[in-house]
């Protein structure tokens, strides 16, 4: 008997753990996933492509929940939401859903939606990047309601178009708005679409929040054009800001946050900072630290450990919670200017020319494991998503479905 209870006991160590991604960079919130079972060593050729699936111009990420992967894209006629089968990538609806016009951005040619969708009880919420937020239903992307959120806060549109993630906080789903508008941050009822509440004012920016539970309190944190900023999401009320402001108020990084801390980052030479927040203080957020040995611009940071993993305009570096420089890959061992996400002990890469690497990364260094080119253009910067042992990515043609379980 305790044989075959010792044998029971290693089956379960051994089997490989897998989740959904049911929303822009992960489970978390912070490109990091939990599954296990992945492939450590690359066979000749990289890991297998499951599938491919031709997609429009956009930068969304791919959500994946449900047996569906979810996305957006833009062609000539508008912007779309998609569903696509997750084990084969053929279409999961009738058709696609129309959210609005096309996005042209006429200075850099950057055209399409920037907002991944996210999945939340059987309902799937997506943002266009002309300020349209759209609820459908999962199962066959039935239209549930539509809101323009910048006539809702009297806002304009971002230079470069609306980017955040829908961001489903209990009963609600919150956005902050685009433009230097009236209503900075805003929330609808997830269900009926109808506005709960609106807070603030200012400029809007080009990021998903995070949640901090700081002190015990718990809120939400965004990064405006120009602040850094905590609130409360049941009314919306500011609790804290702390200045960031950034070239051409692109703040296109979410935060990070650990414990009592929130680290926020920023190209153009700007740097990452971090702020303690304690929540007994009339102003609760106080600067720990600045280097501008990170500056992140589009590529987001991922937090593993005491380290921030990420990418200082185009060149891959890592440095600690306090602000110490413990590398930088000035050898260009890693694909430059690439998306980092998080999964079984390795960083899987996905560079903006459409390499696709795996590598080990501590305070030491990085170390590169398999490489291979996989997509084609040189704007990929949509983030990449790992759910159930597949890594999606995206160029500026199609959607790459690549097997990384470890047979």
């Amino acid at each position: 008997m305790f044989r075959y209870l010792a044998i029971a006991l290693f089956i379960v160590a051994t089997v490989a753990r897998a989740e959904d991604w049911p929303r822009f960079r992960g489970p978390g919130n912070n490109g990091i996933s939990k599954e296990t079972g992945l492939l450590k060593a690359w066979p000749t050729g990289g890991p297998k492509v499951a599938w491919t699936a031709p997609i429009g111009t956009g930068f969304s990420s791919m959500s994946v929940a449900g047996g569906r992967v979810y996305t957006m894209y833009q062609d000539g006629e508008g912007q779309f939401v998609t569903a696509l089968d997750e084990k084969t990538g053929k279409p999961a609806w009738p058709a696609p859903v129309r959210t609005g016009d096309v996005f042209i951005d006429r200075r850099d040619g950057y055209h399409g939606p920037r907002s991944t969708p996210t999945v939340d009880g059987g309902r799937v919420y997506a943002l266009d990047a002309n300020g349209v937020a759209v609820c459908l239903n999962a199962a066959d992307g039935k239209l549930v309601w539509s809101k323009n959120i910048l006539g809702l806060t009297g806002g304009a549109n971002n230079k470069w178009g609306m980017a955040q993630s829908p961001f489903i906080y209990g009963n609600n789903v919150i956005f902050i708005s685009g433009g230097d508008c009236r209503s900075l941050f805003i929330a609808l009822n997830k269900t009926t679409g109808e506005t709960v509440w609106k807070s603030g004012s200012g400029i809007g920016a080009y990021n998903t929040p995070v949640i901090s539970r700081a002190g015990g309190v718990e809120q939400l944190v965004f990064v405006t054009g120009t602040e850094l900023t905590g609130i409360r999401p049941a009314d919306g009320k500011i609790l804290w800001t702390y200045p960031w402001r950034s070239t051409n108020d692109l703040n296109a990084i979410s935060p990070v946050v650990m414990d009592d801390k929130v680290f926020v980052s920023g190209g153009y030479y700007h740097g990452t900072a971090a702020v303690k927040l304690d929540m007994t203080k009339p102003n609760p957020a106080a600067e720990l630290w600045e280097s501008r040995d990170l500056m992140c611009y589009v590529q987001l940071p991922v937090l593993v450990g005491n380290c921030l993993y990420g990418y200082s305009m185009g060149t891959g570096t890592c440095i600690d919670t306090d602000g110490k420089l413990k590398w930088q890959d000035e050898e260009g061992k890693l694909p430059p200017r690439a998306q980092l996400i998080y999964a079984d002990g390795l960083f899987y890469i996905w560079g903006e020319n459409g390499a696709f690497a795996v590598a080990r990364m501590n305070p030491a260094g990085a170390q590169l494991l398999g490489s291979i080119e996989l997509g084609s253009g040189s704007h990929n910067w949509g983030v990449p998503s790992l759910a159930n042992g597949r890594f999606y990515a995206r160029d500026e043609r199609q959607i790459y479905c690549i097997d990384v379980t470890a047979k």
